[in-house]
């Protein structure tokens, strides 16, 4: 028997598809994309050794934020996929171990992360020519971004091995990331901070700052390591190298325990029955309730069933706010970087958020073939559309309230704090900025967000898609728009200040929020009920509903014309229609 099995044919399967080979085409794009504009963009300003010190610590960033959410998004349903169809049972009728299938389905889901990550690497390195940096900090980096990206793929199929629901494991995976990485970096902080002893490491600092990568991240940046930094350094490294291999092992005794299905307890029942009882209420109250929300809208009731969702958003809220408050009565005059970066976050996480609830309903009642139930209905698609949008208000309308107020109270606090200078000038703009944008691409997602989720095949590609196209390809454009402004600047075309960011980029993202808000809400209710009555195969049936269109078009026209005696021309090529027959 060949050594994992599993992984040869996945290898075997990935090589050869046209996806594996442009992944690496789009990604060595990308970065170089950002590598150029960034050059552009601190060319007309900084000297050499300045521009590639900023442009490594950029790239370095921009990785490492590429790696903490990215391996919990792509393996955290690898395996609970697999134990909702139940085929998981059939792997283990063969001679298949647990780190067979781990393995396997490891490399699978996480092939194209490490593609990013590797294309990324040599624009990082592109940054030696130009000073600042030095090799050592190029390998570093590079060794924490690939320990980070086994780490996060880790926990995610550490995860997707004890969970069967999908939103749940990617949940759980994101918050195993969150707790290792920045618990212990933001507790060794403060307690290094606040070391009597004019701020060194103390032991204790040491052991609690050592799990996290991005205490590892961190020294990875610094220009030059002495003996203790080094091996501080190395320690962290090796100890999440170690438990990302401890979370494998784990899932690998964990698989061929948890595919069988047994028997309810008592008390599994007791748990499963106060759980129910949480989501949904008493039975009476979940009777009064479900009236209630009935006659609004069936689909209101179906997607506002689980009361729980409303307080969770406040759970998020909470948190951010007591923070703001806490950082803002201590540290008043430094609550200027805290203000924005909580106020960013926040705004974010609420993005990624209501992306996930608009596409959780759509996925599951096309998963379940719900959709053709509901196109069967006399339930028109506007009404159904309605009814989740007031869902969706129940459940963020207050929340997004308190942020947009929050976001106004923190830019009160800097102009009181730090007043109307210009060291906070540009960041007070900018959050002034991010509120009607804020609002602007809650709209697009959620549009976007639909008729991408009657669409894809899961849950986390529908949220990926959804989150690229209305959040990142902006992004580039601007980023395009800022670097030919810095171009301009070289060459002496133009002068410095002729572009305004923050106004390029709030009229930009306007712009954007609304096409795509406008396109995907056309497009979801013209062709909702095709793609219903055959979801999976929806190019076929978007294809059959143009066609009818273009007939039914084409049958208007006829009937029209018919009373002049001139009949319209036959349309040919690509718009040529379906022959219609008239009876006379």
């Amino acid at each position: 028997m060949r050594l994992l099995p599993v992984v040869t044919r996945e290898l075997t399967v990935q090589a050869r598809r046209r996806s594996t080979y442009w992944v690496r085409v789009l990604a060595c794009a990308v970065a170089g994309f950002f590598t150029l504009c960034l050059l552009l963009v601190t060319a007309p300003t900084a000297p050499m050794a300045g521009q590639g010190k900023t442009l490594f610590s950029t790239l370095s960033i921009i990785g490492f934020v590429y790696c903490l959410p990215l391996g919990p998004l792509v393996t955290a349903d690898c395996l609970s996929a697999e134990k909702r169809e139940g085929t998981i049972g059939l792997l283990f009728l063969t001679d298949l171990k647990g780190y067979d299938i781990i393995f396997g389905k490891m490399l699978s889901s996480s092939i194209h992360a490490v593609y990013g990550l590797l294309a990324l690497v040599p624009m990082m390195a592109l940054t030696l020519p130009l000073g600042g940096v030095t090799g050592a900090e190029v390998a570093r980096t590079a060794l924490v971004l690939g320990n980070t990206l086994f780490f996060t793929l880790s926990a995610g199929v550490f995860v997707s091995a004890i969970s069967t629901n999908e939103r749940r494991a990617v949940f759980a995976a994101l918050l195993l990331m969150l707790i290792v990485t920045a618990v212990p970096y933001e507790i060794g902080l403060h307690l290094m901070f606040n070391d009597p002893v004019g701020g060194r490491f103390s032991d204790l600092n040491q052991n609690i700052l050592a799990p996290s990568p991005a205490f590892a991240f961190r020294m990875a940046q610094s220009p030059a390591l002495g003996p203790v930094q080094s091996a501080m350094f190395y320690s962290s490294v090796a100890m999440t190298h170690g438990l990302s291999w401890v979370l494998l092992a784990s899932a690998c005794a964990i698989v061929p325990r948890v595919w069988k299905d047994r028997p309810k307890g008592r008390k599994l029942d007791y748990w499963s029955e106060l759980s129910r009882s949480w989501r949904l209420g008493k039975p009476e109250e979940r009777a009064l309730y479900r009236r209630s929300l009935l006659d609004q809208n069936p689909v209101l009731w179906l997607c506002a069933r689980e009361r729980h969702k409303s307080k969770l958003v406040w759970v998020l809220i909470l948190p951010f706010t007591v923070l703001a408050l806490w950082g803002y009565a201590k540290y008043s005059l430094g609550s200027y970087e805290l203000s924005l970066f909580l106020v960013f976050t926040v705004q974010v996480l609420v993005k990624v958020w209501l992306t996930g609830e608009t596409c959780h309903r759509w996925i599951e009642d096309r998963r379940c073939s719900a959709l053709e139930l509901l196109a069967c209905t006399p339930l028109q698609v506007g009404e159904m559309v309605r009814g989740q949008t007031m869902a969706l208000r129940r459940q963020f309308a207050w929340p997004v309230i308190v942020i947009l107020s929050l976001a106004v109270a923190a830019w009160i606090g800097i102009v009181l704090s730090l007043g109307r200078g210009s060291s906070s000038e540009t960041g007070r703009i900018w959050l002034l900025m991010s509120l009607p944008v804020f609002v602007a691409d809650l709209v697009a997602l959620r549009w976007v967000g639909m008729w991408t989720a009657i669409r894809a095949r899961g849950l986390n590609r529908a949220i990926a898609q959804t989150l690229v196209r209305v959040l990142w390809w902006r992004w580039l454009i601007y980023l395009f728009a800022v670097a030919t402004v810095g171009l301009w600047g070289l060459t002496r075309v133009a002068r410095h200040g002729v572009l305004s960011e923050p106004l390029v980029w709030l009229g930009l993202a306007l712009t954007f929020d609304f096409i795509l808000a406008w396109s995907a809400r056309h497009q979801f209710l013209s062709y909702f009920r095709a793609i219903a009555a055959n979801p999976s195969d929806w190019k076929s049936a978007l294809h059959d509903s143009a066609n009818v269109e273009k007939a039914s078009d084409r049958r208007a026209d006829i009937l029209s014309a018919s009373s002049s005696g001139v009949l319209p021309p036959e349309p040919r090529g690509k718009d040529a229609a379906p022959t219609v027959r008239l009876e006379t």
